[in-house]
């Protein structure tokens, strides 16, 4: 499903004949085509069965599991509520909903409720889930956590649903927009165009990295024992390792192994300048780097300055 699916959408925007095709599928299995449907049915088991097993793996949990489309069977209560409020429009074959406010500084275009072709959008989709919400909890919030570069959909979404009394004005509705993950062009991932990691291959590669770093980290602890300092934190991170110097101050051996030896350890500010520093084993460092530092250390050792 992966790999078909940027397959797909690339025909697609390149032949407009599949394009075609693939809203007309569109259209059948938005009104309950046996075979579509039962197609359906099959990729999003194999797809949420896959999503719960990550999710159990970052130990997340949901109380409810539910989607877009099961939002679809709310969709035609809501359209006759709409248009019973005259709250739709035509517009060139499609029915939309203006949501425009004459303080705005950018255009803000009209919700989009059904294309011309008939199918349904995610806009619609969203408010049926928000008249589903309202009746079934009436929440005091309501937040979507999403990319934020879908601030201008969920801006429409709302206005809409206030504007309609779908959702009362008494319950917030708040979008909360995250950043997006970049490849090497500065440029957004998009599933459709393929060639973005999963989250179970991301996953991987830091359960890797972890385990390197906390052996990396375990390495220094071991190296370390037979020398000068004591480890000052009982419940350490993998990340750095906090050494209290017992022979000398901790400021000069920072300066020591700077200006010397062309080593740098993480030196404290403030009262803990001369009490204590930072040994840090993240990013490219290796157990060799531990073994640079060691000898550099026990080499002060024998000049008598720690």
């Amino acid at each position: 499903l992966i790999d078909l699916y940027p397959i797909a959408s690339k025909k697609a925007k390149e032949n407009i004949e599949i394009m075609e095709k693939a809203r007309q599928i569109t259209f059948h299995l938005q009104n309950n085509h046996s075979g579509y449907k039962a197609l359906w049915r099959t990729i999003m088991k194999i797809s949420l069965k896959d999503m719960k097993e990550i999710y159990e793996q970052l130990n997340v949990k949901f109380d409810l599991w539910l989607g877009e489309s099961d939002a679809e069977k709310f969709i035609p209560e809501m359209l006759e509520y709409l248009k019973e409020k005259n709250m739709i429009q035509e517009s060139e074959g499609a029915e939309v909903i203006e949501v425009s406010e004459e303080e705005d500084k950018l255009e803000i275009p009209p919700l989009l409720l059904v294309k011309s072709n008939k199918t349904v959008s995610y806009e619609t989709t969203d408010m049926a889930t928000l008249w589903d919400r309202i009746k079934t909890y009436n929440p005091d919030e309501i937040w979507y956590v999403a990319d934020k570069r879908q601030e201008l959909h969920f801006t429409q979404v709302f206005r809409a649903s206030y504007k309609s009394e779908i959702v009362p004005l008494t319950t917030k509705l708040e979008f909360i927009g995250f950043g997006t993950m970049n490849g090497v062009d500065g440029r957004p991932f998009k599933t459709r165009d393929g060639g973005v990691m999963s989250l179970r291959e991301l996953l991987h590669l830091v359960e890797k990295e972890t385990e390197k770093i906390a052996a990396i980290a375990q390495d220094f602890r071991d190296k370390i024992k037979d020398l000068p300092f004591e480890i000052v934190s009982e419940c350490m991170s993998n990340a750095v390792t906090p050494l209290k110097p017992l022979t000398a101050k901790a400021s000069d051996i920072f300066n020591i192994l700077k200006n010397e030896y062309g080593i740098w350890i993480c030196p404290n500010g403030g009262n803990l300048k001369d009490v204590l520093f930072r040994v840090g084993h993240i990013g490219a460092l290796t157990k060799e780097d531990n073994d640079t530092l060691i000898t550099a250390l026990k080499d002060l050792q024998k000049r008598g300055i720690i």
